[in-house]
């Protein structure tokens, strides 16, 4: 199984949870990619089950979504933001910004929201590990854009603030994935039954 940062870090265990309940024996070998490296490792059959953002069908691959998130700004409780109850667009693009590294479906996103009201990124930063941000986002390095889940511990924890940016489409899209070919594998169908119960209807 082949899993975005996002995925991994933070939905995985819960449907691991419920896998482990109805099937004790299972073992699961996964590993953490960007959604591009994901969905290409599916199409090139290297792994039967892919978790990822902004996954689309298409002839190769089924797609089965499972939740969505929204994408926050975050800030430090230093920075000159922390009180404000929301953020523009406009405002976001004149920051400098931390962001993840390209092909990942959280930056697309971002990326896309601002040049459609034109505006184009001012990256300060590249990081592919969403911890090594956050952290840097807490030394008031700059701002970034997280998928509010990924957050959250954080934001109870009072290490982080999180605004809702107004004015674009910040919806993180996350789903399962496989190849066609993969469709009638017994076992793949067993532990998506499990994991998107509306598989088996």
């Amino acid at each position: 199984m082949a899993a975005t940062p996002t995925c991994a870090g933070y939905y995985l265990a819960a449907f691991w949870k419920r896998l482990r309940r109805r099937y004790p024996g299972l073992q699961l070998e996964v590993s953490v990619h960007n959604t591009r490296t994901v969905r290409q490792r599916l199409l090139a059959l290297e792994d039967d089950l892919g978790m990822l953002g902004g996954a689309t069908e298409d002839g190769a691959l089924i797609v089965r979504p499972f939740a969505r998130d929204t994408m926050v700004a975050i800030v430090s409780p230093e920075h000159p933001w922390a009180k404000r109850k929301a953020v523009t667009l406009k405002a976001l693009g004149r920051e400098p910004l931390i962001l993840r590294e390209p092909d990942s479906a959280g930056r697309e996103i971002v990326e896309r929201a601002l040049r459609t009201a034109g505006i184009e990124p001012r990256a300060v930063m590249e990081m592919t590990s969403t911890e090594a941000i956050k952290q840097a986002v807490e030394a008031n390095g700059g701002v970034a854009v997280l998928a509010r889940a990924v957050v959250q511990r954080d934001l109870a924890g009072g290490h982080l603030r999180a605004l809702p940016v107004r004015g674009g489409d910040l919806t993180l899209r996350l789903a399962f994935a496989y190849h066609r070919e993969r469709a009638d594998s017994p076992l793949l169908r067993a532990v998506l039954a499990v994991i998107v119960p509306r598989h088996g209807r």
